[in-house]
């Protein structure tokens, strides 16, 4: 029960600090409002599809697994994200639509 309450302070404290990235990520790439909705968008499919991910793969291997995975894997790639250099986008932002 400490481990879903755990998972749950993150996926929350993620979800916050989402939130509070998109204003200066939106000004930082030039966008107006119609930019941060792709943003919030975009963050919501890929949050959807990896939480149906998760249930699917919380079912195959148990559910005390999956959510130590799903601590474990994201905090192992922050080394990575950190060192990854500059966040700016080589496509032009928003997407133009024709």
């Amino acid at each position: 029960m400490a481990a879903l309450a755990g998972a749950f302070v993150l996926a929350t404290l993620d979800i916050l600090i989402v939130n509070t990235a998109f204003s200066s990520t939106g000004r930082e790439l030039g966008g107006g409002i119609s930019a941060l909705l792709w943003m919030v968008d975009g963050y919501a499919l890929v949050f959807a599809s990896l939480l149906l991910c998760a249930g699917n793969l919380s079912d195959c291997v148990g559910a005390r697994r999956a959510v130590g995975a799903g601590i474990v894997l994201p905090s192992s790639w922050q080394p990575c994200c950190r060192r990854s250099g500059s966040a700016r986008p080589s496509a032009p932002w928003p997407p133009e639509v024709a």
